[in-house]
């Protein structure tokens, strides 16, 4: 259950936030213009949408295109048969100043398994921009298909200023689900898109499956990480037959499940062993900084997607029809060994508010909650961004709305602010570093001018600080900025 309280068509006349790319004087609500949105637009519907590129990824994923065709249909199912619900009197939704929470100045943690490479981009200065680069450049390094370097970069911004802070922190550190239940901005605003998203039968958005306590949302114990592992290890294997079946029924008579179960072919049982070796190896990082093995791991493990329909998509996969079967797994050895203790806590974090955010706001989610098998915090063993071209098709009037609940009920505007303060900052103290440096050189000639030429001292002096102003002055020539 989620938790909550209760024809093609282009937006040409919305703007992005700013161009991160170019060095402009223009604020940012006016630095790109409708054409280049446009052209974004059109850039990130070839990347989805580009059949010849499936085939690819699903080529070097070792994904058969029937899998592959089951994932993408499984985001772009519509529920009949979930009722539209009645607006409750009582719902209010959360205050202004905290659905408008600016990320500047939010304390964000380190996560304890060590998987901080986006938070530290996060802190290195007032802007995203560091932040921004670093996801751009991973998704490139991981990825097969063509990109657009200026739209993908613009979109992420994008997608950064409009997710709601308490949601971006939780998601940034690892413990969405605790801070669910243990803060209650946290709480507000995730009820909140939950309702929001429940209002409209077709509402494109993204995701969330935690794993954690019924109760609280924490994660499983050392201990008990250790015993899941022996068990899907075991099944595995299929060296148990009576656990392989034991496990399979877990939920085959609640959902309806095929009796293949979960380990059905060859990639399945190589994904499942990856997935394994990297969780292994993260709980037991986190066992070597002195954590209490007894005591609740504070970083649990998450799945993000993408649905057309997000209360049809969070309910298959409470149902492990269409669902991801290492996510599956892990949650049927949790029920089999634990009985109640644990379940599968369902979030939904983003609200599209443009077509080609299917794509982007998808890929963003997996890389900054760690949502990969790759490192032993997430799930997801497929390529994110690729099942959303049908969002283009949707009807215009539904963006359009979509865009004026984005100005009202998120961040962005003030995100956008505190950009454009925090750049025109960060090019003011470039320009007087500069300056000081020019200062500074001219006394050293002045002083060099005065002492032998050979005084070895001196000459080393000058020459490391000319070769430090070499470097200021094409820095602050390219601009901070557009050298992002």
């Amino acid at each position: 259950m989620i938790h909550r309280a209760g024809t093609k068509h282009r937006l040409n006349s919305r703007k992005f936030p700013i161009d991160l790319t170019e060095d402009s004087d223009e604020s940012p609500e006016d630095a790109l213009d409708a054409r280049l949105a446009t052209e974004i637009d059109a850039s990130i519907a070839k990347l989805v949408a580009n059949e010849e590129s499936r085939t690819a990824t699903a080529k070097f994923y070792e994904l058969s295109i029937e899998d592959l065709n089951l994932m993408l249909e499984a985001a772009q199912e519509v529920a009949n048969d979930i009722p539209v619900p009645t607006p409750d009197s009582k719902w209010r939704p959360p205050a202004l100043d905290i659905l408008q929470q600016p990320l500047q100045g939010t304390s964000i943690s380190q996560r304890p398994d060590g998987l901080n490479i986006y938070i530290d981009a996060l802190k290195k200065d007032k802007t995203t921009i560091h932040l921004v680069r670093s996801l751009v450049e991973k998704y490139k390094s991981g990825t097969k298909q063509e990109i657009d370097n200026a739209a993908l970069t613009a979109s992420f911004a994008e997608i950064l200023f409009l997710t709601h802070t308490p949601v971006l922190v939780g998601v940034l550190e690892g413990n969405l689900a605790q801070k669910y239940f243990s803060d209650v901005k946290t709480r507000c605003v995730l009820d909140f898109l939950a309702h929001e998203s429940a209002a409209s039968r077709v509402q494109p958005g993204i995701y969330c499956n935690s794993i954690g306590h019924v109760d609280t949302g924490e994660f499983l114990t050392l201990e008990e990480a250790l015993q899941v592992i022996d068990m899907m290890k075991k099944y595995n294997n299929n060296t148990d037959l009576e656990l392989v079946q034991r496990v399979n029924n877990v939920h085959n008579n609640k959902s309806g499940r095929r009796k293949q179960g979960y380990s059905r072919t060859d990639r399945a049982r190589r994904q499942t062993r990856s997935f394994l070796s990297a969780f292994d190896a993260r709980i037991k990082n986190i066992a070597s900084k002195d954590h209490d093995p007894s005591r609740p791991i504070p970083v649990s493990l998450h799945e993000y997607g993408y649905g057309i329909d997000v209360e049809k998509r969070l309910q298959d996969h409470g149902r492990h029809y269409k669902s991801n079967y290492i996510m599956n797994l892990f949650e049927s050895c949790c029920k089999l060994l634990f009985e109640n203790k644990f379940k599968l806590h369902q979030f939904v974090v983003f609200l599209l508010h443009r077509p080609y955010q299917a794509c982007t706001a998808e890929v963003l989610f997996h890389l900054i909650g760690q949502g990969f098998i790759t490192d032993g915090a997430g799930f997801s063993h497929w390529p994110a961004g690729l099942n959303s071209a049908p969002a283009f098709d949707l009807d215009g009037q539904h963006w359009v709305r979509m865009t004026s609940w984005c100005e009202q009920s998120t961040p962005f505007k003030r995100n956008v602010k505190d950009f454009e303060h925090a750049l025109k900052e960060q090019r003011e103290s470039s320009k007087e570093r500069l300056d000081d440096a020019r200062r500074l050189q001219d006394d050293l000639k002045r002083e060099r001018d005065q002492f032998s030429p050979s005084s070895p001292n001196l000459a080393a002096h000058v020459s490391a600080f000319e070769e430090y102003f070499d470097e200021l002055s094409i820095e602050v020539a390219l601009g901070e900025a557009k050298s992002l």
